[in-house]
């Protein structure tokens, strides 16, 4: 407590956590201490969280590479609630508080993109580990430094007649799974190439990534182990819209999908994010925002 003078000193009373008082004819101040508050979770809030962590972590990774990747979504920002409403659906991977403040990401099969396009299929193989696609090729046909666009346009368009048209676009998404200072995250690689029967001046490699675009026994595949999870979209520009196949990840990151994913893990995330609030055996849960509210009385 100290003693204060001048046009203060005949001052009383409280202000936030400062209170005068006057003793003895002296006017005194005395700083009030607050008690530090406990911020309290619904079961429903403090799932909800230890989910959404992950999904939006992701979805920064595309560094806006991403958009527009969902039929019928107008701007990024129903792109984003899309993204994150599908993939909220999945079954959740948990970040304890610490982990999420420490920008923790792993991916798992998370949906990519959503439209009316056949879907890309895409398998890793058991022991390599190298991804390889439904898009044919042709048995003969070798990706190398000298494959023009206008060649590989042709071997994709004569070996998957009907599904692709030139002037199409691929683009392959790779989330490298990787551990910065014991910390999961992931580094996002986005290649594309656009089909042009055209093009015979521009060589394929030049303008993609060599890793993600190479040959597979007569398939579109990547030269190199995927190591985290990989998506291959196919869009189309029609009548001035974005037409996408539907994709999601395929991952190879198994190990740390089942360590943020079991029960053990789920309670120390519950844990993490402070006292959660009881309820009654009979009471519905909702999150506080999407509780019904009654009529008013």
């Amino acid at each position: 407590m100290a003693r204060v003078s001048g046009i203060i000193s005949n001052l009383s009373g409280t202000a936030g956590t400062v209170t005068f008082c006057r003793r003895n004819g002296q006017t005194y101040l005395r700083e009030r201490i607050q008690p530090k508050a406990t911020k309290v979770f619904t079961q429903n809030q403090a799932t909800r969280s230890m989910r959404m962590a992950n999904v939006a972590q992701l979805w920064r990774s595309f560094n806006r590479n991403l958009r527009p990747s969902f039929e019928g979504c107008s701007d990024n920002e129903n792109q984003f609630r899309r993204f994150m409403s599908l993939n909220l659906r999945e079954p959740g991977l948990f970040l304890t508080k610490d982990e999420a403040a420490k920008g923790t990401c792993i991916v798992n099969n998370y949906v990519v993109s959503e439209g009316t396009l056949t879907t890309v299929e895409v398998t890793l193989d058991t022991t390599t580990h190298k991804a390889k696609t439904n898009i044919a090729l042709g048995s003969g046909f070798a990706l190398d430094q000298d494959t023009t666009v206008k060649a590989f346009t042709n071997a994709v368009l004569s070996n998957n007649p009907a599904r692709f048209l030139d002037g199409d676009l691929i683009t392959i998404f790779y989330a490298k799974q990787m551990v910065s200072d014991s910390v999961p995250k992931v580094q996002m690689v986005a290649t594309q190439l656009q089909l042009d029967a055209n093009d015979d001046i521009t060589c394929v490699l030049d303008v993609v990534n060599p890793d993600l675009f190479a040959t597979n026994s007569g398939f579109l595949g990547s030269s190199v182990a995927v190591e985290g999870g990989i998506s291959v979209v196919h869009s189309r520009l029609n009548d001035g819209k974005t037409l996408c196949s539907p994709q999601r990840f395929v991952c190879n990151n198994s190990a740390l999908v089942l360590s943020h994913s079991s029960k053990e893990h789920l309670v120390k995330a519950v844990k993490s994010y402070g006292k959660l609030r009881e309820t009654g055996y009979l009471t519905p849960t909702f999150d506080d925002d999407e509780a019904p509210q009654g009529p008013n009385i």
